[in-house]
């Protein structure tokens, strides 16, 4: 437990010790540590601000690997290989304790952005009173991004693990006071919206175009949280308050749904108008980073989702076959210029075709009869992957599919040097949010039809709703039918990888995921061949059993989640337990 704390502790002294260095041994007794002599002066301050920024960077602040095979958008490897790791497994089939080392990884990384965000706000509050009133702009938005961070960590602890009982940090601990009594769910979620509601009332909309503020939180970001935080307690009405804040505001937010495909999850499209919260990892900062410094600027995520051979990934998840499905059968709005396709004389519209996948599919995932998407540089998804084993589909987020052939070509013939950003909220997710909430408090589906429609027209997707027939499905919905729309289409097939666990969380609040296992685990599909340019992947995949197909090459796949049905339950897999070093070494549990 004592390196533990250490681990924590030590890079924010090291701040300290080196600002105040100079000042520090002018000091008549240079044993005594007093505030006054650490920071002088918001310039200082920012320092550990940046610090704080920094443990953001930690890939298990984020655990894409468990969260997305904890949920219901990913399976480990191929379904038919036989080389799946225990680690991978654990999560898929809800194995998993509370000594897993991955579960005591994200509790540990998630406090040690609380302790230098605590760090930040010790600084702040020692700064002279005269010096603050003087500055007292800045010192705010300094404040809020520290309590932002600090909020959003509680947030994501109560969201994750113990059934929201988890530690409240509200100080810098010392080994002397470090072990402290779990906070009642009620309490926490006190804590953190005070927390957020202090950035909402002080953050900027906005900060100067400034490549120095690139990935700074805003007030925006602050009520995305908020009202996400309403939303999972159910309390729509407080939900809706500050997600309207954003919906009304885009121009002050400098907010819009982007249309630009070429700026979707591309290296491109970083910090676009659509983001929100965005963490920033750079493969041009640290082309030699060690690729186990949990706070260099690149990341290991590509490695994981990029398929292997060509890619150069391992391909460790792969997607599940019911998203695939839900991809491929997206239905487009045929009169959006951007769904057609002409290969022969582009005058003539009997030439005319619809894309094989719609954008939405296009720009998630790589699918095998995908021909006209370019893929890690080749002029089509197959020329890449080659859907060994039962694979269906392949995440492109988080992968480098768009700048390079492979990723181990990116720096240092490795692919675990990956400089792909982390998207942890955007415009869409507000969207979508607010649609939940007006589904609930009504009076009629309108409004929540509308915002959901927006973010479809963006795809050019056709909407829901009454309209003309070839624009609209002409389904008359209710507030059931929305929901199962937000639940099941919607929300995973815009944010899968996204958020904190976000899809774990979904699932759990809706009280569905053990009958969203079951029903996955009934579904039969299988897969034929798919031929293009002469090459040819069995991985096109199809409803039902092969028995039923009309096609020669058809085979079937194993079904998906067959175990996790067996194995969940809201008691033992909603939440992560407390890990056991935290549980075994301190006093006060």
């Amino acid at each position: 437990m004592n390196n533990t704390i250490l681990k924590i502790l030590t890079p924010v002294f090291t701040v300290i010790s080196m600002m105040a260095c100079e000042e520090f041994l002018d000091q008549e007794n240079p044993n005594e540590v007093v505030a006054e002599n650490f920071w002088k002066d918001l310039s200082e301050t920012n320092e550990t601000l940046t610090a704080v920024y920094g443990a953001m960077l930690n890939h298990y602040v984020h655990s894409k690997v468990a969260s997305t095979l904890r949920s219901d958008l990913g399976v480990p490897k191929a379904r038919l290989s036989s080389t799946v790791s225990v680690r991978l497994a654990n999560w898929y089939d809800h194995t998993y304790n509370s000594s897993d080392i991955d579960i005591g990884r994200d509790w540990e990384a998630k406090y040690t952005v609380i302790a230098r965000a605590n760090q930040v706000i010790y600084a702040l509050n020692s700064l002279p009173q005269e010096y603050v009133a003087a500055n007292l702009d800045q010192w705010r938005i300094q404040m809020g991004q520290a309590r932002f961070f600090r909020g959003l960590m509680h947030f994501y602890l109560h969201s994750t693990y113990n059934q929201g009982e988890i530690i409240i940090r509200d100080k810098i601990a010392d080994l002397d006071d470090f072990d402290k009594e779990f906070a009642s769910s009620e309490n926490v979620i006190a804590f953190f919206r005070e927390d957020l509601e202090y950035a909402y009332q002080n953050l900027p909309y906005q900060y100067s175009s400034n490549e120095l503020n690139l990935g700074r939180v805003t007030k925006g970001a602050a009520a995305a949280m908020l009202g996400k935080s309403y939303l999972y307690q159910e309390e729509y009405a407080e939900a809706q308050v500050y997600l309207e804040d954003i919906l009304e505001n885009l121009s002050e937010y400098g907010y819009e749904l982007v249309r630009d495909m070429d700026l979707m999850f591309t290296d491109a499209g970083e910090f676009n108008n659509e983001s929100i919260l965005e963490i920033n990892y750079s493969i041009v900062r640290e082309v030699d980073g060690d690729i186990n410094d949990e706070e260099s600027f690149i990341n290991r995520w590509a490695r994981h989702f990029a398929p292997a051979n060509q890619a150069g990934g391992s391909e460790d998840i792969t997607m599940a076959a019911w998203l695939v499905d839900a991809y491929q059968s997206e239905v487009m709005n045929p009169s959006d210029s951007r769904n057609i396709i002409n290969e022969g004389d582009p005058s003539d519209p009997s030439d005319d075709e619809l894309r094989p996948v719609s954008l939405r599919a296009s720009a998630m995932a790589a699918l095998v009869h995908d021909d006209i998407t370019t893929y890690y540089q080749k002029v089509s998804t197959i020329a890449t992957a080659k859907f060994n084993n039962g694979v269906v589909g392949y995440f492109k987020k988080l992968t480098n599919f768009d700048i390079t052939s492979n990723e181990k070509l990116l720096a240092g013939e490795t692919n675990q040097r990956s400089g792909k950003n982390v998207i942890l909220c955007r415009l869409a997710d507000v969207y979508l949010m607010q649609a939940e909430c007006l589904a609930h408090t009504g009076p009629d589906m309108t409004r929540s039809l509308s915002l959901i429609n927006e973010v479809r027209a963006r795809w050019g997707l056709q909407l829901r709703g009454a309209g003309t027939i070839q624009e609209y499905d002409n389904l008359t919905y209710d507030k059931d039918m929305v929901m199962n729309a937000i639940m099941y289409e919607e929300r995973p097939l815009e944010l899968c990888l996204e958020g904190n666990n976000e899809r774990v969380i979904d699932l759990r609040r809706w009280g569905v995921t053990k009958d969203r296992y079951k029903d996955l685990s009934t579904r039969e599909y299988h897969i034929i061949d798919h031929t293009f340019n002469g090459r040819t992947e069995k991985a096109r995949l199809q409803e039902g059993p092969a028995s039923n197909s009309m096609n020669d090459s058809a085979e079937d796949i194993p079904a998906d989640y067959v175990t996790a049905a067996k194995n969940y339950s809201v008691e033992g897999n909603g939440y992560w337990p407390i890990p056991i070093d935290e549980s075994q070494s301190n006093s006060k549990l």
